[in-house]
């Protein structure tokens, strides 16, 4: 036994060994604090970094409502600091403001674990902003409320643009109530419109039809029906040229010579008129003037309108006034003759006469004269439009009548001092036709060229054949016709004004009268013109006139653009 120191018991040793034991235990346990402990540490920071990153503003505040996070967005968007805000409520620094009171804010995430809003808020620099808030409550694992993490994005803007967009829609509502008050009173003007011309179109003492842009009739008039001889069930839905159009002898007017044609095809822009005769039947046919016009649409054309009016009373007025002047006109020719006669007589006679009195009779025997050339012409009118223009095919030579021509115009030339070219075929061309008719034709045609050219000018006439055609062409250097006027050259009774100052004696009817002998023998004449500088008139017929003796009617026998549909 030693002395002084007293043995442990058996007890002591145990309790001493449980204590060493549960210091064990507790050191461990803090070690595993410690290292849990650095990883929450190491967590938040990256959270942290994150949290940084994000573009919106982050706030996390403990369950005090003090903050705990402000991250670069938040300061970004408030531009107060971290170290300026953490510790602190934000309630009073951003001065917010939103629908319910903060504390209702604070109850419902609570509650609900989310909210969800618009708050205004203060900046630093006193500016205000508008911001979209999302409050979510954090819990541990435990599912114990530990934080509330708020995410916010800067929506001024939107809120701007918004309200900019609210009071455009406010206004463009009311332009829209505005505008649909006036389409209403458009709309209800076109029904009156659309009504009173719809009367009127039915009750037009003209026929009308109209068509699409590729032909098809899609409505008539009661007076088409008429004077087409059917019903519109009948006619709209056709194509125009089913339409039974004729020329004067009774032959179909082809689709391609009918205006409508080249209207529809872009060729024509303006009216196009003509005169045809729409046929009802075999034996019931009436005249009728034409009229065509294109409907477009922004510069395209989308269809056509045709107006149909009855002219027999225009046809039979004029067939009387034909033969009023074709009366007249032989009741005249007679006494102008013996008027001639006995000037000429008096004028070479054996009598004396004072210097006086034969100036006298020479202006007499001059308007005779043209008196005469007036009243020939008109006879020669009244016989085309009468159908009574006689015609007896033989062999003629064309250049011997275009020297005969010459010759007889030899003193005008030589007093104008005119220079003219001929020039003719080495085989001279024999044509089958009437004598007399070419004559005029070559008479008009030259005299006209010599009359219109000025002193000391040139005048060329020449002769070609092509295949079974001769081409005459008559050039002069005169002083050509206007433009304006060139549309009017072959209508009865037309001169144009520079013509009237070179010879005011003209009746008009020259070019007429040629044109209409010209189509007679199933030719063409045309010309080129240039005011000041000179005209070429250019004739193109046939060889071969098949033609007997006979009574033609000539007029309208157009075979150029003009015409219907």
């Amino acid at each position: 036994m030693i002395y002084g120191f007293k043995p442990l018991s058996l007890k002591s040793m145990v309790s001493e060994e449980k204590m060493q034991e549960a210091l064990s235990e507790k050191e461990e346990e803090l070690t595993v604090a410690k290292k849990i402990l650095a990883a929450q540490s190491e967590e938040l920071r990256e959270q942290n970094n994150v949290i940084n990153l994000v573009y919106g503003a982050v706030i996390v505040r403990d369950l005090d409502r003090l903050v705990i996070i402000w991250n670069k967005g938040a300061e970004n968007m408030y531009g107060w600091k971290e170290e300026e805000i953490l510790g602190k409520q934000t309630s009073d620094i951003l001065k917010t403001t939103h629908g319910l009171h903060t504390d209702g804010v604070y109850e419902k995430v609570f509650r609900d674990g989310i909210w969800e809003g618009e708050l205004e808020r203060v900046k630093k620099d006193g500016e205000k902003i508008i911001v979209e808030s999302k409050w979510v409550i954090e819990r541990d694992k435990s599912g114990k409320a530990i934080s509330i993490i708020e995410v916010n994005n800067d929506i001024t803007k939107r809120k701007c643009l918004e309200e900019k967009l609210a009071q455009y829609t406010l206004e463009l509502e009311g332009k829209i109530a505005d505008r649909t008050k006036e389409l209403e009173l458009a709309i209800e003007q076109s029904l009156h419109s659309a009504a009173k011309d719809q009367v009127i179109l039915e009750n037009m003492a003209d026929g009308i039809l109209v068509v699409d842009d590729k032909g098809i009739i899609i409505r008539v008039n009661p007076r088409a029906e008429t004077m087409i001889g059917k019903k519109a069930e009948e006619i709209v839905g056709k194509c125009y040229y089913e339409i039974n159009l004729q020329n004067e002898k009774g032959e179909q007017i082809p689709e391609g010579l009918r205006p409508l044609y080249h209207i529809l095809n872009g060729r024509v822009q303006d009216k196009s008129s003509s005169t045809y005769f729409l046929a009802r039947s075999e034996t019931n046919r009436i005249p009728v003037g034409i009229t065509c016009s294109p409907i477009s649409v922004n510069g395209k054309i989308v269809g056509a309108v045709n107006t149909l009016r009855d002219i027999s009373k225009e046809k039979e007025i004029e067939r009387v006034k034909s033969e009023f002047i074709s009366i007249a006109s032989h009741q005249l020719r007679t006494p102008l003759t013996t008027l001639s006669w006995y000037v000429d007589a008096t004028l070479f006679s054996k009598e004396k006469l004072t210097p006086k009195q034969r100036e006298h009779l020479k202006e007499i025997k001059n308007a005779t004269e043209r008196l005469i050339d007036l009243v020939g012409g008109l006879l020669n009118v009244s016989r085309i439009e009468l159908g009574t223009f006689e015609s007896e095919p033989k062999a003629i030579d064309i250049v011997k009548i275009v020297k005969g021509v010459k010759e007889d115009l030899k003193v005008v030339i030589a007093k104008k001092k005119l220079s003219i070219l001929e020039r003719y075929p080495k085989d001279t061309p024999v044509m089958q036709a009437d004598f007399n008719l070419v004559r005029v034709v070559i008479q008009n045609l030259f005299s006209n060229a010599v009359k219109y050219t000025l002193r000391g000018g040139e005048v060329e006439v020449s002769v070609e054949r092509k295949d079974q055609n001769i081409l005459i062409k008559v050039r002069d250097t005169g002083c050509g016709i206007p433009s304006e006027v060139q549309n009017n050259v072959f209508k009865k009774f037309f001169r144009a004004e520079n013509s009237r100052n070179l010879d005011p004696n003209g009746n008009g009817l020259g070019l007429y009268i040629t044109k209409s002998i010209i189509e007679f023998c199933n030719g063409k004449i045309w010309f080129s013109s240039e005011e000041n500088v000179g005209t070429t008139f250019y004739v193109f017929m046939p060889l071969t006139e098949r033609r007997k003796r006979q009574l033609v009617t000539l007029k309208d026998r157009r075979k150029s653009d003009s015409g219907i549909f």
